[in-house]
């Protein structure tokens, strides 16, 4: 798995000449801490959203000559203490296809989440 954080600083860095954009990118973070509407128990551990994949957000990755054309980022949130980034699993398809078919992102750019958080 790879930090939510490390992801996006990679897709922000991604130049307009990839033909790429992607969608909800600034708004990336926790749900339940972003959304006053919703209670957060604050521990990860005992979070039911987090361990069911509940809280998740979407990021649109679409071309910029299609609209239409739109693929789905998902990414999962769990909340503790000292840690409320969330995560991608690193063999996410559409990750993977970023990855290695277009070269949008570099691998080594990227943060696996440290052992212990999952």
């Amino acid at each position: 798995m790879y930090t939510a954080s490390s992801v996006k600083r990679a897709l922000e860095n991604v130049t307009a000449g990839k033909g790429y954009c992607f969608e909800k990118l600034e708004q990336l973070g926790c749900p339940t801490v972003n959304d006053a509407s919703r209670k957060c128990c604050g521990d990860y551990k005992n979070c039911y959203d987090a361990h069911y994949k509940i809280c998740r957000q979407r990021v649109h990755v679409c071309r910029n000559d299609n609209r239409r054309f739109k693929r789905i980022l998902n990414f999962y949130f769990t909340v503790s203490d000292t840690d409320n980034d969330g995560f991608i699993d690193e063999k996410d398809t559409l990750l993977r296809w970023l990855i290695n078919e277009l070269s949008v992102i570099n691998e080594s750019d990227l943060v696996r989440v440290p052992r212990g958080k999952d």
